[in-house]
């Protein structure tokens, strides 16, 4: 299902050099989130009602492995994650523009010109310390919360773990063609981190998702 961007990384020159991931919403659109319209010195807000979420399978296995809860487990699954994924080698660094957020790139995506990204990546958020999202708020309440306003099919509930798949559009300057992100979100109701993969096709993105499941269970002992 192909919908509008609801959270997408752009890549932005940063104050250390090369490009960094600046999380970014749909703020046109229903997804906005409460603490997006409070005052600036007001970060938190009730979580959205999941109670009626669908149950589904999560993808990739994500239900079956134990996900970082802590900043040393999160470095220890980036550790762990493969040199290459899907033919694409693992980028030096892709320092993060935002607080609270680790990124793994792969690869490099030049469909945009003079806009070099990584074409696959992992993007981890500690939403205790975010700037968009309500800092209460774990990262399954941000996933339920935005699959509900986007009235998402393709999203689901399994046991604790909310997820997420979909694809993202974004108009080429000077072109009428389109680039199109393939990306799958996860978080548990519990935790504060939120997960995002994302690919240039579906296949690798789903290589990279498997990568993840696999250097969790590495790390987990799982």
């Amino acid at each position: 299902m192909r919908s509008t961007v609801w959270l997408m990384i752009v890549f932005v020159a940063s104050g250390v050099g090369g490009d960094a991931p600046r999380v970014l919403a749909d703020t046109g659109s229903a997804a906005t989130p409460p603490s997006a319209r409070q005052s600036s010195d007001t970060r938190t807000a009730p979580p959205p009602d999941l109670r009626a979420f669908p149950t589904a399978p999560a993808p990739g296995e994500l239900a079956t492995v134990l996900l970082p809860e802590t900043e040393s487990a999160v470095s220890a699954l980036i550790q762990r994650l493969p040199p290459a994924v899907a033919g694409h080698q693992r980028l030096v660094a892709v320092p993060p523009a935002n607080a609270g957020a680790v990124v793994v790139g792969y690869g490099e995506d030049r469909r945009i010109a003079d806009s070099p990204n990584p074409l696959l990546r992992l993007l981890v958020i500690d939403m205790r310390n975010g700037d968009f999202f309500p800092t209460n708020w774990t990262g399954g309440q941000v996933v339920g919360f935005i699959a509900q306003a986007k009235t998402a099919m393709d999203a689901g509930r399994d046991g604790d773990l909310f997820w997420l798949r979909d694809e993202s559009a974004v108009s080429v300057p000077g072109s009428t063609g389109q680039v199109v992100t393939y990306g799958i979100t996860w978080g548990r109701i519990d935790s504060p981190w939120l997960f995002v993969v994302q690919g240039d096709t579906s296949e690798s993105r789903d290589a990279l998702l498997m990568a993840v499941v696999a250097a969790a269970r590495s790390a987990s002992g799982r």
